[in-house]
């Protein structure tokens, strides 16, 4: 469950750089190291990308305190833990082809990642 953990751990640090990385050459890295910086040249699949990244912001701190309680008192928690990591990476491609503009997609590709929380709360109990 480690591994796992360590996963989504360097993928929630590749979704913080990924909007940084597609824009850059629209927009000078300086631009992106301060809070005043102008973002307006962002491409849209930059936007669409801290539109994910957000998203994976609300549900990561549930993810990583039951994934560190789950390895702490040792209960199994990984194919949940799976599931949520596999769900977000879904997520990110969706953001990445833009299938969200479809009706319906965005929430039958994030609800499993809402699931798999539930779950490993549950197992926990």
């Amino acid at each position: 469950m480690i591994d796992i953990l360590v996963l989504a751990i360097f993928f929630s640090l590749l979704n913080l750089f990924l909007p940084m990385i597609f824009s850059l050459h629209k927009i000078s890295f300086k631009e992106f190291t301060y809070v005043g910086g102008d973002l307006s040249k962002k491409t849209e699949l930059s936007g669409r990308l801290s539109q994910s990244s957000d998203n994976l912001r609300q549900s990561l701190p549930l993810f990583l305190a039951l994934s560190v309680l789950s390895i702490q008192l040792e209960v199994d928690n990984s194919l949940p833990m799976h599931i949520w990591l596999f769900s977000r990476l879904a997520y990110l491609a969706g953001s990445v082809f833009n299938l969200y503009k479809i009706p319906l997609v965005r929430p039958l590709i994030w609800l499993p990642s809402i699931i798999a929380i539930a779950w490993m709360a549950c197992n926990l109990v």
